[in-house]
This record gives C-alpha cells, sequence and structure tokens, in this order.
C-alpha cells in the first residue's frame, strides 16, 4: 500500500521524505539553518533523529534511503508522539537489521489484530520503540498504542487518500523535491501551542482545512510552494481569497530604469533574511 494509507487521519502535521539525504544535506548547509539557534526545537530534534537511526543501523550499510513518511499524532493532553512509515521493498537494508534482531532474540511485545507488534529497546539513547509490519509497509512509534492505529487504519476503508480535500493536494504534489509536507489545520493550533511561546493558537483551526507545500533548498533560502485547501462550506480565514482576482504589480513598469538593479539587490538580500 502507499505510505499514506497508514497514517491515522487525526496527523497534525506529515512530511512524505522523497530524497533525505538530500533534504538532511542541502537543508543543514542552508543559511537559515545556520542562523538558527543550537537550542532551537528543529536542531534538536534532527540531532536526537540522527543518533536514534545511527544506533538503530549500527553495523548495517546504506547505500540509499528509500522513500518514507513521518507524522505527528496526538497521544494525551499536551503530548505527541511521531510515527514513521516505510514500504519494505523500498528499503532492502533492512533485511540484515532483521537478522540481528533474530539473533539478539528481539522479543514479541504482543499481537495485535492478527499483527505482531515487537518492542525494541535501544541502549545508548535508552529509547523504546514499537514496530509491526503489514501489507508490506512497516510502521513504528516510541507509542505502541500509535503503532495500533496504523495498523488499524490500514485495514479501514476510510484513510487520507479516500477524502477528496487531502487526495486533491496529494496529486499536486512534485515528488522530486526532498519533502512534501503536509499541514492539517483543524488540529495544528494544540500542536503549535506546546512549541511555541505565544497565546492561544486556537485561531489556526479555522486557518483552511489542508496545505500541501513542496520544499526546496538553496545555499540562502527554502522554498516552500503548493496549495490549500478551503471548505467552500465553512468559514474558513483562507476564504476571503476566493474568486479575488490577481494583480498585476506595475510597480516595475512606472520606475526609471536605473532603479531596477538597486531593487533587485535588496530583494536579494531579503531572500537571505
Amino acid at each position: 500500500g502507499d505510505l499514506l494509507q497508514a497514517i491515522p487521519v487525526n496527523a497534525v502535521l506529515i512530511a512524505e521524505v522523497n530524497n533525505a539525504q538530500k533534504a538532511v544535506e542541502l537543508g543543514t548547509s542552508n543559511r537559515l539553518w545556520e542562523r538558527l539557534d543550537s537550542n532551537a526545537y528543529l536542531k534538536t530534534s534532527l540531532s536526537e533523529g540522527r543518533a536514534v537511526w545511527n544506533e538503530f543501523l549500527s553495523g548495517t550499510e546504506v547505500d540509499d534511503l528509500g522513500r518514507f513518511s513521518l507524522s505527528f499524532h496526538e497521544s494525551g493532553a499536551n503530548s505527541y508522539d511521531v510515527l514513521l512509515v516505510l514500504k519494505r521493498e523500498d528499503h532492502p537494508y533492512l533485511e540484515e537489521v532483521y537478522g540481528r534482531w533474530a539473533e539478539a532474540r528481539v522479543e514479541e511485545a504482543r499481537t495485535y489484530d492478527g499483527e505482531t507488534i515487537i518492542r525494541i529497546d535501544l541502549t545508548k539513547s535508552g529509547r523504546s520503540y514499537y514496530a509491526a509490519e503489514s501489507r508490506g509497509l512497516i510502521v513504528a512509534s516510541e507509542s505502541d498504542l500509535l503503532v495500533e492505529d496504523a495498523l488499524r487504519q490500514l485495514k479501514a476503508k476510510v484513510n487520507l487518500l479516500t477524502t477528496d480535500e487531502f487526495a486533491s493536494l496529494h496529486r499536486t504534489a512534485n515528488r522530486k523535491d526532498p519533502v512534501n509536507l503536509y499541514i492539517q489545520y483543524d488540529a495544528l493550533g494544540e500542536w503549535a501551542g506546546t512549541r511555541m511561546k505565544a497565546g492561544s493558537f486556537a485561531w489556526l483551526e479555522r486557518g483552511a482545512e489542508w496545505t500541501e507545500l513542496d520544499l526546496s533548498f538553496k545555499t540562502d533560502r527554502l522554498i516552500a510552494s503548493g496549495l490549500t485547501h478551503v471548505s467552500d462550506s465553512v468559514v474558513n480565514y483562507m476564504s476571503l481569497f476566493r474568486d479575488n482576482p490577481s494583480r498585476k504589480n506595475q510597480l516595475l513598469d512606472l520606475l526609471p530604469s536605473w532603479v531596477l538593479p538597486s531593487i533587485m539587490r535588496v530583494s536579494d538580500s531579503w531572500s537571505v533574511w
């Protein structure tokens, strides 16, 4: 099945990673990334994720990391867990990892709805993960309940790809970009409140329904281009733009030609900021 078929529909954010190596290399050599504080959430999360991944794959050669998805889901009051989904056939190195688990006698955590859920303990990081495989997809998380949700979602008739709003955006995603990011506004406010020091973010729930962004990286900028789906029956902030005709910027037609090079230099410096 498709990766998104295993993601429970209450996801706040979904990152479909098409090229992890390119995303990390270009994203972390970016000038914007360098200006982030070393304690910033993105930097600390990436550092922790790398350490866990390296420990998980210790002793295994990985020539090419295939596509996978990461999604954030509410798991309790002000608490969120991450779900990893990947297609086994896209990750041949897992055969070696499975062999190591068999030698180490990784114990079965339990059986859920006919599927085996195993527990993997990582000694260096002191973290434990639960994983299961169904219909050619592997799902993993620090939350065993989220793994259960993913297994249940795989067998459900309704998933993200069967909903018109999400499916219409999914069809527009550019798979050539390193990352495709999906944002669900209905769940975004509470998630933002746990990570940003500000007042209420409840207004985000009325922003729209879904946004899809294709992320690409340059040396001095992050480019995010995509579409937002707005309901035609629910009042959303984004609906203010519905049926508004585009406007042509006539400023450049009115300015003398000698001013244009200066404007180009200024706009270039803005892009770095």
